[in-house]
């Protein structure tokens, strides 16, 4: 039994170096081709012009599993593509986090992730300006998306406009469940 067991641990950790192996195999052909990594609002070739922050406090929305919620915070461009998750919590009751799950494929590359908030109270987090590939995305306008959940179904979620420039920024908005969800832009 140990044997098998121990078998099938080289097993999968060879098929994960293998999978980074040609991933980067793949990457490097990629970038050689094509001789800039630059897509839909990423560029590797900079530096993110800034970080923004977040910090969202939370209050139960009195459901089935209160003050127990499952949360996600992401970011999407203005045409609905993908950007990143940076927050996850309840990863295990995720499933029903509809509109995270919808909008990101289940995507926590990078993401700041915990187990499920057994409370409410402030969460704190930081988006470095790059998407899930870990390029320095360009642009400067994204929706900021919010969704938590107390239930075996969807719960609140909402979304944020962030127009970014040079210029430092502070948004402080009120929502029915989470009051106050502040976001701070901080340019390099």
């Amino acid at each position: 039994m140990k044997f098998k067991i121990l078998w099938l641990i080289i097993f999968v950790l060879s098929s994960c170096s293998d999978s980074v192996e040609n991933n980067n195999n793949n990457n490097t052909q990629t970038n050689n081709t094509n001789n800039t990594s630059t897509t839909n609002n990423t560029n590797t070739t900079t530096e993110p012009p800034g970080e923004v922050h977040f910090s969202l406090t939370t209050s139960t929305v009195h459901g089935r599993f209160a003050p127990s919620s499952t949360s996600a915070l992401w970011i999407m461009t203005p045409d609905g593509e993908f950007v990143r998750t940076v927050y996850l919590s309840g990863y295990h009751y995720d499933y029903y986090l509809h509109d995270w799950r919808s909008e990101s494929d289940e995507n926590t590359v990078d993401a700041v992730t915990t187990a499920t908030r057994h409370g409410h109270g402030t969460i704190e987090a930081v988006w470095d300006m790059r998407d899930y590939n870990k390029n320095t995305v360009t642009g400067n306008s994204w929706i900021v998306r919010f969704e938590m959940t107390e239930d075996n179904f969807a719960g609140p979620d909402y979304s944020l406009n962030l127009d970014l420039d040079a210029s430092p920024l502070t948004i402080t908005e009120t929502f029915d469940y989470v009051n106050p969800f502040i976001i701070e832009y901080i340019p390099f």
